[in-house]
């Protein structure tokens, strides 16, 4: 008895011959196994190409001076390193309080901790300033003696850093294409939530240069994302309160309703339904979102379904840093800066491409904000006495100058709109080659045009000829 060399299965004979039945499942076993490498490297082949694409969209981001750009080392602020434990986070708070009228407890700038005394935003912040002022430590040790301060607002730091740093690229990789007639098209709603983020007169402006068009995209995902994930006010109700109560309960009243909430929340997490409710929250969010933001995307199908999965990761994250919010005794108050509010160089920083310069010289020559793209965060620590700051991270945001005597923002972008006569509006966008092109917003309809010419020498010229 010998077996045949390389044949699968048992040893047969080389006198007697292998039956049929057998070759037929020995060939159908042979082919499953072919059909089955075939899937793989069809599955594998798919993932490469995914990955060339998110290497290639990476690849463009860093490469990009208006993008890659330094960013301060966010610095850690001491608030309760006598109480060591686990890194958890709380929720946001609070509107104007009701009970000092005409005060708030963020009235007063926080202190600056490891601020650089640098008047360079971008210079990097040393180590934390330590204090020899003893505070006074919280009653709740069930809650309080577990936290670790230092580390949260640390983490939270860098976690609002990246979080508003992934809306920029969303919007320059996905939205900077600027669409004259797409745009123009945009139904009231849109146009509405657009113009509630900057000012009436810059919005056409923004959306129209490339510099610009993804900030505002950006502004679009961050207003949204702190409106309704992150901003949830538990100190609501204490603040309506119209109760004369002294200022020393005040403090340990608010702390007292962040704890409460803190074990609330923690019950919510656990309960066996939380997870569907999390899942279908998110989509409902990704949903809306969509509404506002995906008509400014390009129109490639595959650029649309890229960016709807990278804007869902953007809200998961974000939704996940809201619940490590809100399990943490802390306060939060998020806060954008206005249109043609005064630069403040010790909490903004400046990414106009076209303004330059060194941070207090930009506050002294006069300097506003064009467009507040992310907010400062203020982080309240009720723990101590008296409570502590901490703020993460700076705004960003686009400046514009201000001329002598009069408020109305110079040309800082290339789209302007304007109105001649009054019933007809004109989208004008510069040309690279310096012609300008013209299109009236009622009928979609325009051409390249001189430089010089207005939208009424243009409309002489076509009856002349």
């Amino acid at each position: 008895m010998e077996s045949v060399p390389g044949s699968p299965g048992p040893s047969v004979t080389s006198d007697s011959p292998v039956p049929a039945g057998e070759l037929q499942k020995m060939l159908d076993e042979c082919t499953q196994a072919i059909q089955e490498l075939h899937l793989q490297i069809a599955e594998l082949e798919e993932l490469v190409q995914k990955q060339k694409r998110t290497i290639s969209h990476q690849s463009k981001v860093i490469s990009d001076p208006r993008v890659h750009r330094a960013v301060p080392i966010i610095p850690l602020f001491p608030l309760t390193p006598q109480h060591p434990g686990p890194s958890l986070v709380a929720s946001p708070f609070t509107p104007q309080s009701g009970l000092s009228p005409g005060s708030s407890i963020f009235d007063r700038p926080p202190p600056r901790f490891s601020l650089s005394e640098s008047p360079d935003p971008f210079a990097p912040s040393p180590g934390p300033n330590s204090t020899n002022q003893p505070k006074e430590g919280c009653n709740c040790p069930h809650i309080c003696a577990l936290f670790d301060t230092d580390t949260t607002i640390s983490t939270l730091s860098i976690r609002f850093r990246n979080l508003y740093q992934r809306t920029e690229i969303w919007g320059y990789t996905h939205a900077n294409v600027p669409q004259i007639r797409k745009d123009s098209r945009l139904d009231a709603q849109k146009k509405e939530y657009l113009i509630a983020l900057a000012d009436r007169s810059q919005v056409s402006a923004l959306l129209g240069d490339t510099s610009t068009r993804y900030y505002l995209v950006a502004k679009a995902l961050n207003y949204y994302l702190v409106q309704e994930i992150l901003k949830i006010s538990v100190a609501r109700l204490y603040d309506s309160l119209e109760v004369d109560l002294r200022s020393a309960n005040t403090p340990l009243m608010r702390q007292l309703a962040i704890l409460a909430t803190v074990s609330r929340t923690k019950d919510v997490i656990d309960h066996p339904g939380f997870q569907t409710f999390y899942q279908e929250k998110c989509s409902a969010h990704v949903a809306k979102l969509w509404q506002y933001v995906g008509p400014l995307c390009c129109d490639s199908f595959e650029t649309s379904s890229t960016a709807w999965q990278e804007l869902g990761n953007i809200v998961r994250e974000a939704q996940s840093l809201a619940i490590d919010m809100q399990v943490a005794p802390l306060e939060y108050h998020f806060d954008f800066p206005e249109p043609n509010e005064s630069f403040e160089p010790t909490t903004m920083i400046n990414h106009d491409r076209y303004i330059r310069g060194d941070p207090t010289g930009l506050k002294n020559q006069d300097f506003r904000v064009k467009l507040g793209v992310s907010p400062i965060t203020r982080i309240r620590n009720h723990a101590v006495r008296p409570a502590e700051y901490g703020l993460s991270p700076e705004e960003s945001l686009l400046l514009r100058e201000t001329q002598r005597g009069c408020t109305t923002p110079l040309a800082a972008s290339r789209l302007s709109v304007t109105t001649d006569p009054p019933s007809i509006g004109w989208l004008r966008s510069q040309h690279p080659a310096g012609s300008i092109y013209e299109a009236t917003v009622g009928d979609h309809h325009g051409q390249w045009v001189s430089r010089a010419d207005t939208p009424r020498q243009s409309r002489a010229k076509q009856q002349q000829q």
